[in-house]
């Protein structure tokens, strides 16, 4: 029997600790170590090889846990601890295997294991009812078959998930992404005949973009892209040139919300989008000599023909380039221009090579050399280029393509609210 004061601990034990039941895995943990800071669950799941094997490692094992401090009394409470922070059918599943094997190796008595099994009854249901779990509905019977053949058992736990859905929204934190995918894998399986149970719930629920498509659609199909319908805006994009379609084009389709098309006719929106000013700039290029003192350069990166006390000089390069640009952008909704802007901005970037570079002995013998005499000096030299000012078009076409995505979101959401 388990004792009234132990009784007691595990009653005042919130249902929200999982800390014990989450304990193994990984590297092994010394057995010895937790029965001596009273981890007593740990210690069992580091002895459980040697309690499932019979003869002496079964009795040597029980031996070593029954003699310490609390023994199987202290296993008792860490067991129950666990099983009311049970938060899914994985953890009840291992916590099952737990209490079996410590009847079946006698750490524990079969009357301290039986209640110990009533307590993951009573903990598992109450869970259920309380729609706290609801994760791996298809493998309900496996798990727990008298719960599975409990008549409405897979009805409640349905309507339990489909509570928790109703009252979170998408992209909320906490539960929300994993009962709509749970959900939905059951339909989509063994819960067919819930499907009307579920649909007939669909007019309450809120479902991202991602989950409409992914989640929803396979099993609700007419509802999903009537919902997709409403909430997914088709956009035109018509540039004066394609490239520039192209590349608005590749920023906006990155936004679930918005659907590209080359149909302007059946389009919600048309972006118009017209260059009116790209300009380039080029400074330079500039030429200065840099020099590393002696006590800087690397030992290893100077040929042996340098002299000790040499310093190192090479030429750098630098070109600056400056694209002062701008564009003008229209959103049409049914014929109606609904924004209107100039987007303008400056960029620019700096480019440089290194040339000559050359030795200098202390009598100013100069000796030329393409090792380059610092890993710093190196890297920096290696990774410079020819100038070009066509790096700077990615980065502003990114910056158009931000400034058009936020107009056209904020006219979309203004469209579907006064719809």
């Amino acid at each position: 029997m388990i004792s009234t004061r132990l009784l007691a601990r595990v009653m005042t034990i919130g249902v929200v600790i999982g800390l014990a039941g989450c304990a193994g895995g990984g590297s092994r943990p010394n057995a010895n170590l937790a029965l001596k800071n009273g981890d007593y669950l740990v210690a069992f799941r580091a002895l459980k090889v040697d309690l499932a094997t019979p003869g002496e490692p079964r009795r040597r094992a029980v031996r070593q846990f029954v003699t310490s401090r609390e023994g199987p009394e202290g296993l008792i409470v860490d067991l129950s601890e666990a099983i009311h922070g049970i938060d899914g059918l994985e953890k009840f599943a291992q916590l099952t295997a737990d209490v079996t094997l410590a009847d079946a190796s006698g750490v524990l008595t079969k009357d301290q294991a039986g209640q110990l099994n009533h307590l993951l009854q009573l903990t598992l249901s109450k869970k259920v009812a309380e729609g706290a779990i609801f994760l791996q509905l298809d493998k309900l019977a496996e798990a727990y078959p008298a719960l599975a053949a409990t008549p409405g058992a897979k009805q409640r736990l349905v309507e339990n998930t489909l509570q928790v859905i109703e009252a979170s929204l998408p992209g909320s934190p906490g539960v929300r992404r994993a009962p709509v995918t749970a959900l939905f894998q059951f339909l989509a399986g063994d819960g067919r005949e819930y499907r009307d149970l579920a649909g007939s719930a669909l007019s309450r629920l809120h479902f991202s973009i991602r989950e409409l498509k992914f989640d929803v659609h396979p099993i609700f199909p007419a509802y999903a892209e009537q919902r997709l319908d409403e909430i997914v805006t088709d956009v035109a994009i018509v540039g004066s040139t394609r490239l520039l379609e192209v590349d608005i084009g590749t920023i906006l389709a990155t936004r679930d919300e918005l659907a590209i098309t080359e149909d302007e006719e059946q389009a919600d929106a048309v972006v118009q989008i017209a260059e009116l000013q790209y300009r380039e700039r080029q400074i330079g290029p500039v030429q200065r000599p840099v020099r590393i003192a002696a006590q800087q350069i690397t030992l290893l990166f100077r040929p042996a023909n340098v002299p000790e006390g040499s310093w190192f000089a090479y030429d750098l390069v630098e070109s600056t380039f400056d694209v002062e640009w701008a564009y003008e952008t229209r959103i049409v909704r049914d014929a109606n221009l609904e924004a209107h802007d100039v987007i303008r901005g400056v960029d620019s970037r700096t480019d440089h090579q290194c040339h000559n570079g050359r030795y200098v002995t202390t009598s100013g013998l100069e000796i030329p050399s393409n090792v380059w005499p610092t890993s710093d000096v190196s890297l920096s030299c290696r990774g410079s280029g020819p100038p070009a000012a066509a790096g700077l078009q990615p980065a502003i076409m990114q910056k158009l393509g931000e400034q058009v995505l936020k107009r056209l979101v904020r006219t979309a959401s203004s469209d579907r609210d006064s719809r």
